[in-house]
């Protein structure tokens, strides 16, 4: 699974799989690279409830209906999950905004940092030594329960 704001292309062949879960619905587009040749498949699947077991059924009935084998999977989750933040620190060293990225992100939110995932982006530095940093902020617990929906579907 990758998690994070980083940029990544990918000139595999083979079959791709990236499934997009929204509070409402499930995307799932599976992408098939041979020679020359590609084909591509795009399901959405509305559901209703928080049931793990119930959107774990769901995604597996949709592969199943759609004959779909998974190779390779990316999992991404709407935007509604995440917080963005931008922040001004006072450094232009990579190491130490890297330091100081999680501290800032829990004093964003009413969670402890522990209890936070963290991706950042530098967008720009100045002349007079400061940062201007893109913060992506998720609270683990909601990483986990799509990890725990992927895990009986052995993505």
């Amino acid at each position: 699974m990758y998690i994070g704001m980083k940029n990544k292309t990918n000139k595999q062949k083979g079959t791709q799989t990236v499934i997009e879960f929204t509070p409402t619905k499930i995307k799932i587009m599976q992408t098939i690279s041979r020679e020359k040749r590609m084909v591509t498949c795009l399901i959405s699947l509305g559901y209703r409830g928080d049931s793990e077991r119930e959107i774990a059924d769901a995604v597996a009935g949709a592969f199943k209906m759609h004959h779909l084998a998974v190779e390779r999977c990316i999992v991404s989750l709407d935007r509604s999950y995440v917080s963005l933040r931008l922040i001004k620190l006072p450094t232009t060293n990579e190491k130490e905004i890297k330091d100081m990225v999680r501290w800032q992100a829990a004093k964003s939110l009413p969670y402890t940092i522990d209890e936070i995932v963290v991706s950042h982006r530098i967008i720009k530095s100045d002349e007079e030594g400061f940062s201007y940093i893109l913060l992506a902020i998720i609270p683990k617990r909601s990483i986990e329960k799509y990890v725990r929906i992927c895990d009986p579907l052995k993505l």
